[in-house]
């Protein structure tokens, strides 16, 4: 048997409307909440890879030195400004390039300063 209530069963379209509002801007701000959380973390993900670059070239320039190639008038550790692909060979993903210029201390000493670029 069928019978009718006069009472409220359904939401009106006002109701439905607002509610998909609601869940819509929640969302929203869930993922912008994602979104902003993921770049610093990037950020300082490609920091750190820089950073253990410039360490792998400064290492590898320690390595290198004898007295030949501290004297070489060519080699690394002459004055002025080189390129650490120059000395790594590769660069690690993320690094776009880098240098590292090589200053004399006025003392028999070099002073190595490493610039990497993500």
């Amino acid at each position: 048997m069928i019978t009718v209530s006069s009472g409220k069963n359904a939401f009106t379209m006002i109701e439905v409307i607002v509610a998909a509002v609601i869940v819509l801007s929640t969302v929203m701000v869930v993922f912008a909440t994602i979104a902003n959380t993921r770049k610093p973390a990037y950020d300082s993900d490609m920091k750190l890879k820089a950073a253990v670059t410039g360490r792998k070239v400064l290492d590898e320039l320690r390595g290198r030195v004898d007295k030949e190639m501290w004297e070489d008038a060519a080699g690394a550790w002459t004055e002025g400004e080189h390129q650490i692909v120059d000395v790594l060979g590769a660069l690690p993903d993320g690094i776009t390039g880098g240098t590292y210029t090589v200053t004399n201390d006025g003392v028999k000493g070099k002073e190595v300063t490493v610039t990497v670029t993500y």
